[in-house]
């Protein structure tokens, strides 16, 4: 169905005349403000695609016949705007052949066609308009037999309607009847008499008699004939015996007045001689009994009428149809469902009678109507290109179009097919059918009568019952623009809002009814992914009334009008509400990131910049085009579609427009989460990282490229990146992936943000053999020995169900009293050669264990005790620093610093203690140390970058410090598993 949004966009196609009525409806009760304009300038030529639009057998707008001779037209929009005839083709062989019609060609498609009025005598009469908001008029002759056409021009438009040679126009009593070949005019009136309540009217039959009617203040309907404009015309009429008093149908033909009238035995079809309305009519009952609830329509094909009716009565389950054919002697009720046509698609026009069935498709098929009422062979249309509804995604294009000859909005064949600078790809069918197509990352949504079929990647995913599509961004669809409840794309519910509004991603923008109050328009923006609260925005629109939104990055756009129907775009900043730019123009036809695109009154698009405020003519755009919001553009012609590359303008890096994947995940139950990804810009390869609540890195998951800005077929499996289950508890993923076009790195929705989002694990799989090398390889190299039976399986265990990670796991072997003992009895093996008598050991173990020294002080303590000193050390302050320098610096000291550290040795300030805690804490001894825990537990030497670092780190946190954060990294892990898994 039609939202508003949509419907405003329909009218924009109408003549700017009848906007400027609507508009001005809409602005006579809504405040005055002003805005300033833009002129725009033109931008050098951007790349371009371009291919074929696929012709079909469509249905046609003007259908109108003369024996075997056969003319038909389609309906389309001119280059300049507006409404007019597509193409014309001719047959004279009853339909089974046809050519392109150069004469009415000729005649019509340069102008803007008002279609044709009456049908006389094998001539048909038209009212021509040449071009948007003027007020010349001409009326077109066309002689169906001889297939020529000529071209008069006429004072004033011609209310009144045309016959072979008179032009009747202006409205109340007083009329001016012109004849456009002789160019002469007269003025006509109706008959005097009665009091109006609604009336006069007046129309000119096919041959030229003026048909007065009107409705008179006692409710009586009277109709007056003047056999030509300048006869005087008959006295009134009076006709009370319709159908419906207030809206039956009337059809002239050259000689007769034609309607449904009704009384206590039903419904009769009635015929009164134009020249002689006052005689009794001549009338065939039609449908008995009927007196109520139905309606009516008449169509005139030379002297036969074709008569629908309808019978709709409340508590009917189902309308009841009836169709009749006057063929000039008798009335023949027909099959039910000969007129089940699309509007327009008869023969109203011609004295030969055409029926449009529908087949299976819902497209129209033609048949000669004989006057017993059966029906001759189908009429073949000719094929002619279609007007296709388009959406653009950065990779492809997708579409539906009439190509079937349907005319049902709701029912027509989509397709999609790739696009990009080296051209269109080809054409790909779509299983559903369409009355409404979208285009985001990934996804295409196709609104019909299946519903809203969701497709990722050209599969089908889901359907919504609801086929009202309005908005698809991303993972999130508002299948309406009112009170929306905007669900994901397979059917989770995301938010309910109230108000028309915009979607971009997971940011909703709401506006109320676009009604302007003190200057400004109240907008809300709403967070649909719950972790930001509502914000609002102010916007200065001074504009009175806004409609067509549209959001992209950053961006509101709009289009708002004021009380004298201006029309303004106005463009805004979506995060604080500030005005970024206004264009008197007529529509926001699309935005995009640094741009927009604007339609004019005269159906001219142009791309604007929103930095530089150039514009570009996007030249033969038929109709409006589309974008993917990245600067890449999408229209039509008659004949071609047409992709156009302005990318240069879209600079800002990727944004994420949502995630669809499971908030919880128990691994129990299903073997990976799943995400899908979808950002706007075509990404380069790169990396999806999971961090636990910490914020330590457990997966890193490579993302492959994309060119439509998605990323699909990336699991997790609840592991690490050792292959081990993770515990339960929230993660944080996020994905580093930069644009390919070099604009950066992927953001949020926001633009400031990392593009992130959370997963909670409620549960995962209990893997012990797992963890059983890393606590194999940790015992061994943290207390020297291999871990029993029941330790190895109590550590495994606990860590692998999470009630024990790795890091307290090492922390507590790091920090136990065999590890403590194992320091401490190599520290004496390395100062005083002997091993620790065991109230030195549980001493030392002791203070480092209570965090009294540490590691460093204890050290230093036992490089300057008495025994070291006197019987390791030489027993002087010189021999004694220069074993300090082999000990602990490998190395022989240098003259300066050998006389330094004897001249601190000696200074009461300094002493023994403090020289040999500098030597143990210096850089060459804190390298020392890194190398060696690095060969110890990882079974080589650090690199050039962890060496420095480590090196500083150790002498504020310390060498058990270091040695848990080696065993605790990804290394370790794989080298335990080397060295224990057989």
């Amino acid at each position: 169905m039609f939202t508003l949004n949509k419907a405003l966009r329909f009218v924009r196609n109408w003549p700017k005349a009848a906007r400027r009525v609507l508009i001005a409806i809409l602005a006579s009760v809504l405040a005055v403000g002003m805005v300033a304009a833009q002129a725009p300038t033109a931008h050098a030529a951007v790349p371009e695609a371009r291919t074929t639009i696929a012709s079909g057998s469509a249905s046609p707008d003007s259908f109108f016949a003369l024996g075997s001779t056969i003319v038909s037209g389609w309906y389309g929009l001119a280059a300049e705007g507006g409404s007019t005839w597509k193409g014309w083709y001719r047959s004279t062989d009853s339909g089974a052949t046809w050519a392109a019609d150069a004469t009415l060609d000729s005649a019509l498609l340069p102008t803007r066609s008002s279609g044709w009025s009456s049908y006389a005598n094998g001539t048909l009469v038209g009212i021509a308009n040449p071009a948007v908001d003027s007020t010349t008029y001409s009326a077109v002759t066309y002689s169906v037999a001889s297939d020529t056409a000529h071209t008069y021009p006429l004072p004033a438009y011609p209310s009144g309607g045309l016959s072979s040679s008179w032009a009747l126009s202006g409205d109340g009593a007083t009329r001016q009847a012109y004849n456009f070949v002789t160019q002469q005019s007269i003025t006509v009136s109706p008959p005097s008499g009665v009091m109006y309540f609604s009336g006069p009217f007046a129309q000119l039959s096919p041959t030229g008699a003026v048909v007065w009617s009107g409705l008179t203040t006692d409710y009586h309907k009277v109709f007056a004939v003047a056999s030509s404009p300048g006869a005087t015309p008959a006295a009134w009429v009076t006709i009370d015996d319709f159908l419906d008093y207030w809206y039956s149908q009337v059809v002239t033909t050259s000689t007769e007045l034609r309607y449904l009238a009704t009384d206590a035995s039903g419904v009769s079809f009635c015929r009164r001689s134009l020249s002689d309305l006052a005689a009794a009519p001549s009338c065939l009952m039609m449908w008995s009994g009927l007196d109520e609830g139905s309606s009516e329509q008449l169509y005139n094909a030379g002297s036969s009428t074709i008569i629908r009716m309808k019978r709709s009565i409340p508590g009917d389950t189902e309308d009841t149809f009836r169709n009749y054919l006057w063929n000039g002697t008798a009335l023949i009720q027909m099959q039910n469902d000969y007129l089940d046509m699309p509007a327009g698609a008869n023969s109203e026009y011609g004295d030969t009678a055409y029926i449009w069935t529908l087949d299976a498709n819902g497209a129209p098929v033609g048949q000669r109507l004989n006057s017993d009422g059966s029906l001759g062979a189908a009429v073949t249309r000719p094929q002619i290109s279609t007007n296709p509804q388009l959406a653009l995604a950065l990779d492809r294009v997708a579409g539906a179009d009439d190509r079937e000859g349907t005319k049902s909005f709701g029912d027509l064949p989509a397709w999609t097919r790739t696009v990009s600078g080296s051209g269109f790809g080809v054409e790909s069918a779509l299983p559903r059918r369409a009355s409404w197509i979208a285009a985001t990352a990934a996804r295409t949504a196709v609104s019909g009568p299946d519903g809203l079929s969701i497709y990722d990647r050209g599969t089908l995913v889901h359907t919504f019952a609801a086929a009202d599509l309005a908005q698809i961004s991303g993972p999130y669809v508002s299948p309406t623009t009112a009170d929306s409840a905007i669900v994901k794309v397979d059917g989770t519910p995301v938010a309910s809002v109230n108000g028309f509004g915009t979607l971009f991603g997971s940011h909703y923008i709401t506006l109320g009814d676009g009604t302007t109050s003190a200057g400004t328009l109240a907008a809300v923006v709403h967070d649909l992914t719950g972790a930001t609260a509502d914000r609002p925005l102010s916007l200065p629109t001074v504009g009175t009334v806004c409609y067509g939104y549209a959001a992209w990055n950053n961006l509101l756009g709009m289009t708002c009008y004021d009380t004298a129907g201006t029309s303004r775009v106005m463009i805004f900043n979506a995060s604080t509400g500030a005005l970024v730019t206004t264009v008197e123009g007529d529509w926001l036809e699309a935005l995009g990131d640094g741009y927009f695109i604007d339609g004019s009154p005269e159906g001219i698009y142009t791309v604007v910049s929103l930095s530089t405020s150039t514009s570009t003519t996007l030249s033969d755009c038929t109709h409006a085009p589309v974008t993917d919001g990245v600067g890449h553009v999408l229209c039509s012609t008659d004949t071609q579609l047409v992709w156009r590359d302005f990318s240069s303008l879209s600079t800002a890096a990727p944004r994420l427009l949502g995630v669809l994947a499971a908030g919880t995940v128990d691994f129990t139950s299903t073997s990976a989460w799943t995400p899908q990804i979808d950002t706007t810009k075509a990404l380069a390869a790169g990396t999806l990282v999971i961090r636990n609540s910490t914020g330590t890195t457990v997966r890193t998951l490579t993302t492959p490229a994309s060119n439509d800005g998605s990323i699909r077929g990336v699991t997790w499996n609840g592991r690490n990146d050792s292959g081990a289950p993770v515990a339960t508890g929230t993660y944080t993923y996020t994905l580093t992936a930069t644009g390919k076009d070099g604009s950066g790195a992927t953001t949020a929705i926001d633009g400031t943000a990392a593009a992130s989002g959370t997963v909670t694990v409620t549960a995962n799989v209990a893997d012990t053999t797992a963890y059983e090398p890393f606590v194999k390889a940790a015992y061994q190299d943290f207390l020297n020995r291999q871990p029993t039976a029941t330790e190895l399986s109590t550590k495994s265990t606990a860590l692998s169900n999470g009630t024990l990670t790795k890091n307290a796991f090492l922390t507590t072997m790091a920090n136990s009293d065999e590890w403590l003992s194992t320091i401490v009895t190599k520290m004496y093996q390395d100062t005083l050669g002997r091993a620790p008598d065991a109230a030195g050991l549980t001493y030392w173990t002791g203070l480092i264990r209570n965090r009294t020294f540490s590691v460093a002080e204890v050290a230093s303590r036992l490089y300057s005790s008495d025994e070291y000193y006197l019987y390791h050390a030489g027993a002087t302050p010189t021999t004694w620093v220069t074993a300090l320098y082999h000990a602990l610096l490998s190395r022989a000291p240098d003259t300066a610093g050998l006389q330094q550290w004897v001249a601190y040795t000696n200074s009461p300030s300094f002493g023994r203690n403090r020289v040999a805690f500098e030597f143990y804490q210096s850089t060459e001894s804190r390298l020392k140390r890194v190398d060696a825990l690095y060969q110890a537990l990882l079974g080589r030497g650090p690199d050039p970058t962890g060496w420095p670092y480590w090196a500083g780190q150790v002498y504020t946190t310390g060498d058990i410090v270091l040695a848990t954060n080696l065993a605790n990294s990804e290394e370790y892990w794989l080298r335990a598993k080397a060295r224990y898994t057989t």
